[in-house]
């Protein structure tokens, strides 16, 4: 067959079409179930040969070597007869359809790296001694921008590039998550002991007041050093160690508040 001019095969059964009732052999009935079809773009194939056997059809379509994407559709046209799928492939939109459809993940290719670099950087500027997140995420937005250019042109290696974009921006965004709790629960450990410092200056009684020092000292401290552990931890499973030390040194701040009220 010409395969610059001829793109497409139907694949048919004369006798039993579809709807078509017949009976086999020992009084078995058969029934026809529809034809099915293959369209592809010619100027990927050099040749295309059909072998018919007894019942069955192998095709063998020989590739143009030196392209690296190849598309295909195929079309199962259960319960619809012969002539009314046939007249389906000869029409030009498929193949221009085909030729200009973009398989590329919607979520990857509309993925704006521009707007959530924006977002990231007044993230990071919350935790600004955190140099190893911004270090990481400076990381992420250059690959981001080489992976997505790829994954969505039809160069080799696009697929492998969309896989890579995936997981890139699966661990940017569980970063961010991570980020987001750091932030609210350091920040709600400053606050209490703030309001812890300022039960400390209205303390009349001297002994009381020194204790109240003392301990507020020993937890800026620990939150000092909990800081610096949480510094690159970007996964929901590093962090929560850190929070669960930060929550703990919370805890007793809100005790002691009750017991000098």
């Amino acid at each position: 067959m010409n395969a610059t001019n001829e793109w497409w095969r139907l694949y048919y059964n004369s006798v039993y079409d579809a709807v078509h009732i017949g009976h086999g052999s020992f009084g078995t009935v058969r029934t026809g179930t529809g034809p099915c079809a293959m369209l592809w773009l010619p100027n990927q194939t050099q040749s295309v040969t059909f072998i018919i056997g007894s019942y069955g059809i192998d095709t063998d379509l020989h590739l143009e070597p030196t392209l690296q994407d190849f598309r295909f559709v195929f079309f199962d046209y259960a319960t619809k007869n012969n002539k009314e799928a046939k007249p389906d492939l000869h029409t030009q939109m498929l193949l221009k359809e085909l030729s200009n459809f973009s398989f590329t993940d919607p979520s990857l290719k509309n993925w704006p790296l521009q707007q959530n670099q924006a977002k990231i950087r007044q993230v990071l500027a919350s935790v600004s001694e955190d140099e190893e997140a911004a270090t990481q995420y400076d990381h992420w937005g250059r690959e981001l921008a080489a992976q997505l250019k790829l994954a969505c042109s039809r160069s080799a290696g696009a697929i492998l590039a969309e896989a890579n974009a995936a997981r890139t921006i699966g661990q940017w965004e569980r970063g961010l998550h991570v980020l987001k709790l750091a932030e609210a629960a350091f920040a709600e450990a400053q606050k209490l002991l703030a309001d812890l410092e300022a039960q400390r200056r209205k303390e009349k009684e001297p002994e009381m007041a020194e204790e109240l020092r003392r301990q507020l000292d020993e937890n800026r401290k620990k939150l000092a050093s909990l800081k610096r552990q949480s510094e690159g931890k970007l996964d929901i499973a590093s962090w929560l160690h850190v929070d669960f030390e930060v929550q703990a040194l919370a805890r007793p701040s809100r005790r002691r508040d009750w017991r000098l009220c």
